[in-house]
């Protein structure tokens, strides 16, 4: 629906899609590795030796990609604690949850800073109801009955509610809307151009995640976190829909 057509999407959400999905699969792996939550960067060289994603060639029939998740060869040698097959599991579950109640969530997804960045991923990439309607995550395998949870608009909306629940931000009393036109994690700074060209400097949370965020420069988003001094604290980045 919407921009999506068969075989065919927008590059910018085609791209997006993707990058959204393939960073929600590598960080379960690394909750399930035992891998501390990353702020910044690229996964740990020792989850990359046993653990690979690999984007299969768009298919016919609406908009389809395929995440190919690749073991290593002789795990083995690397004392691997990440299994393919257990990914994958985890991740249908986690979107299953996701779309579900609050209590399911938290079963799925015991780790509250894990769970939150899983959320805010699966929000970036989840429907508006206007580029696309309807967003299918199939589980397939070898000597696998295939898998599929579907994320519509209202399970977007679900997933924004289970964000601002973790976060408490309804309580934070700060928000921003406009385009996120500078980024820099590292010095934990952002800043927001609205309709008018004001500039809002704004500082970022600590646990503000680059793979969250960066996709977002450059595109209207909505800025939420608590005023401190004047200054908005920015907790949660997303695109500005217009809700």
């Amino acid at each position: 629906g919407g921009q999506v057509g068969y075989g065919s999407a927008p590059l910018g959400l085609a791209v997006q899609a993707q990058n959204a999905m393939s960073s929600l699969v590598t960080r379960v792996a690394e909750w399930l590795g035992g891998f501390p939550l990353r702020r910044r960067g690229s996964p740990s060289p020792d989850l990359l030796a046993v653990f690979q994603l690999r984007i299969a060639t768009a298919q016919p029939g609406s908009y389809k990609f395929a995440i190919d998740l690749a073991g290593a060869e002789q795990p083995e040698l690397f004392g691997s604690r990440v299994k393919v097959g257990d990914v994958a599991d985890k991740v249908m579950d986690f979107i299953a949850s996701a779309v579900g109640p609050v209590e399911d969530l938290e079963r799925s997804m015991p780790d509250a800073d894990y769970r939150t960045a899983l959320l805010q991923l699966l929000h970036g990439t989840a429907p508006n109801g206007k580029n696309f309607g309807e967003l299918g995550v199939c589980r397939q395998g070898r000597d696998l009955e295939p898998r599929l949870v579907l994320v519509d608009r209202e399970a977007r909306e679900r997933i924004g509610r289970s964000i601002r629940h973790e976060q408490t931000i309804d309580t934070l009393g700060g928000e921003v809307r406009g385009v996120l036109r500078a980024l820099n994690l590292d010095q934990g700074s952002l800043t927001i151009v609205d309709d008018e060209g004001k500039s809002t400097p704004c500082q970022a949370a600590p646990g503000m995640l680059d793979d969250v965020v960066g996709p977002w420069v450059n595109t209207r988003v909505v800025v939420r976190g608590k005023l401190v001094a004047g200054k908005l604290v920015a907790v949660d980045v997303h695109p500005d829909d217009g809700e």
